[in-house]
């Protein structure tokens, strides 16, 4: 009867252990969890600022572009447009992203992205403007058709390094001649 006793103890005891371990598991999970999201609340609002993308060592030249330099992204920056105006992501993506950089799951340097001519015309919103303004009295316009319609802005207009004029892979215009330093940057 005593070995029975003294069985039951053990088993009571040896709950109450599996019990407490369970409890500061729990616990420790909690601590965690409170603790991302303390983190995140803390980033979010930091990972709005074009300087918070330039924290990560991969990122440095495109803030750069942005910040100070010749190329587009810079004069998207002069009429004080930030990095997520264009790099709309959600916060999963961010998470990922996060992630990626962490373990240091990613390519150098990072594949360019090709934003859809839809999500330039967000901002640049006539696009008849656009032709007009690149009217070269009468010569061809790259921005008028037959190829205007199915190109991408991105075929020619690069942000963060120097843009390439795609008409003249095909095509050889006088005007292209003239446009200068000042168009591909």
């Amino acid at each position: 009867m005593d070995e029975k006793i003294s069985d039951q103890i053990n088993e009571n005891e040896q709950n109450k252990s599996k019990s407490r371990i369970k409890k500061i598991l729990l616990l420790v999970i909690s601590v965690f969890i409170l603790l991302g999201m303390g983190a995140g609340l803390f980033l979010l609002p930091a990972s709005k600022k074009p300087a918070f993308c330039a924290s990560c060592h991969v990122m440095q030249p495109y803030y750069q572009s942005w910040e100070n330099g010749n190329l587009l992204a810079h004069d998207h920056a002069e009429n004080d447009l930030q990095c997520l105006d264009c790099h709309t992501k959600s916060l999963t993506d961010k998470m990922k992203e996060g992630v990626k950089f962490i373990t240091g799951d990613y390519e150098e340097p990072l594949t360019p992205l090709n934003f859809p001519r839809e999500k330039c015309l967000q901002c640049h919103k006539d696009f008849d403007q656009v032709i007009a303004s690149t009217d070269h009295g009468g010569k061809e316009n790259p921005h008028s058709p037959p190829h205007s319609n199915e190109m991408q802005c991105t075929m020619c207009h690069s942000m963060h390094k120097e843009s390439q004029l795609y008409c003249t892979k095909c095509h050889d215009f006088d005007w292209a001649n003239d446009l200068g330093k000042a168009w591909t940057s």
